[in-house]
């Protein structure tokens, strides 16, 4: 596995639709509620973890790599769900 990404080119679109829906991200009631975020945080962190470990012994991966964006994420939700109490 290469850890080498194509530079962007002039005419690449930074944010574009997707004809699946499903993928095309909608956050427009987020501002509203701190939840969403907060959902959003540990649903990426959980996804991480579980990707490490159902896929640590398929490819070459140092677990060490990811500790400090999985705690960043779950500190983030944490934080958040703090703020949704106190405010």
């Amino acid at each position: 596995m290469s850890d080498e990404r194509p530079y962007p080119k002039k005419d690449d679109a930074l944010f574009k639709g997707d004809i699946d829906i499903y993928l095309n991200a909608d956050i427009s009631h987020w501002n509203k509620d701190l939840s969403g975020y907060a959902k959003g945080y540990k649903a990426a962190a959980d996804f991480i973890v579980d990707g490490a470990i159902e896929g640590y012994r398929s490819f070459d991966f140092n677990v060490s790599y990811i500790v400090f964006p999985v705690v960043f994420l779950y500190r983030q939700y944490i934080e958040l769900r703090l703020k949704k109490i106190v405010c």
